[in-house]
């Protein structure tokens, strides 16, 4: 993950929510302070580097729908916790 930056910022940016909402790719691009200079190329860079989260196995999956990135992540056991004291 060295060599990718947007990866390196989406691990911090997700790390802190134990459920993602799902995110518009340009509020993501937004966000990330990405240079990529269309909206096609950061989609591109995006799934490379959401799937380079997935093969480590700090996201569980991802997927596109139009222009929104929908995020599934894989809970710390304090994480599960909470969701669980949330839903009771």
């Amino acid at each position: 993950m060295r060599k990718q930056p947007l990866a390196l910022w989406l691990h911090g940016f997700l790390s802190s929510n134990a459920a993602p909402f799902p995110m518009k790719i340009t509020t993501i691009h937004r966000l990330s302070g990405s240079g990529a200079k269309t909206l096609r190329d950061f989609k591109y860079r995006l799934g490379k580097a959401l799937e380079a989260l997935v093969s480590i196995g700090t996201l569980a999956s991802f997927e596109f729908a139009d222009d929104i990135v929908k995020i599934k992540r894989l809970p710390t056991p304090s994480q599960l916790r909470f969701l669980d004291d949330q839903q009771h």
